[in-house]
């Protein structure tokens, strides 16, 4: 099934409560994940799923330290002429949800958690949806006239039997097409930028003693919370061996005393020959990535 245009996702913040519980304190509460390195990337082609990652919570509650994490995504459907309408009308609502996240596969220092749901998965759900009858289209039209909205939600669970009202994080989420570019995937890419750090760069066509035609996109510096990143990706003409290059790196990294280097296990770094098609196309995706969006 394909929807005519899946919507760049907009997430929100809620609460849950359990029934007959009572409200736990604001300060017994877990906080939600770091909002600097929230996010959450849809990418159509080779994967075709959505990835939500996050920083793990360092802060422990009344219960104990984070145990898992849970997360969803929440899906509005609306019609495709209602994009951009201040309140468009909502046809039906959908929701999948990845397994828990335990919270020993995100190391407390230095390291960032992500779990993904696949594309198909929600797809699936709305054809269900209007297979029961919980979602009802307009009559002469289909599928394809309407668009889905939805919303990423994460946050962290104490022990089994234990209050979880806790807050949960937001992220915006970026929908974009497979990379043709061999150093970095499209989530890859769209990760640069995303992380909240102070310096970026957005550099286009470039010259120096070591490049020419040098397109550069980079992301780095602290976040606070103990962590810092460097993002980088770019691509252009390597003066010295007569080739063209293109580079991948990312670095998180713990800023806490005593470890203030990468951990070079948790690095990711790419550096290749490229041909001059690949060049093209990694350039050309560096021009449509915006490093900081407006």
């Amino acid at each position: 099934m394909n929807i005519k245009t899946l919507v760049v996702l907009i997430c929100t913040c809620l609460v849950s409560s359990p029934v007959f519980s009572t409200p736990t304190p604001i300060d017994d509460l877990l906080p939600p994940p770091d909002q600097d390195f929230l996010s959450c990337t849809g990418v159509f082609g080779e994967t075709e799923e959505f990835r939500i990652t996050w920083a793990p919570i360092l802060e422990e509650g009344k219960n104990g330290p984070v145990k898992k994490y849970a997360s969803d995504i929440f899906c509005s459907v609306t019609k495709a002429e209602d994009v951009g309408t201040d309140e468009p009308q909502i046809y039906g609502e959908i929701e999948v949800s990845p397994e828990a996240l335990p919270a020993r596969e995100c190391p407390s220092e230095g390291d960032i958690c992500s779990t993904t749901v696949p594309m198909s998965d929600l797809f699936s759900a709305v054809d269900q949806a209007v297979e029961d009858g919980d979602l009802v289209l307009d009559e002469g039209t289909t599928l394809d006239d309407y668009n889905i909205a939805c919303s990423a939600k994460v946050k962290g669970l104490n022990p089994p039997g234990k209050s979880q009202n806790h807050p949960q994080g937001i992220a915006p989420c970026d929908v974009v097409q497979a990379s043709l570019c061999p150093a970095w995937s499209a989530e890859e890419l769209a990760d640069v930028g995303s992380h909240g750090a102070a310096n970026l760069t957005d550099d286009e066509d470039i010259s120096n003693a070591f490049y020419t035609g040098l397109y550069n996109d980079q992301e780095f510096g602290g976040l606070g919370n103990g962590l810092s990143i460097n993002v980088a990706a770019f691509t252009g003409f390597l003066i010295s061996s007569q080739s063209y290059v293109a580079h991948y790196s990312h670095q998180p990294m713990s800023i806490f005393p005593g470890s203030t280097t990468p951990d070079p296990e948790k690095d990711t770094v790419r550096f290749m020959d490229v041909t001059e098609e690949e060049y093209e196309a990694c350039k050309q995706e560096l021009i449509e990535h915006e490093t900081n969006p407006s």
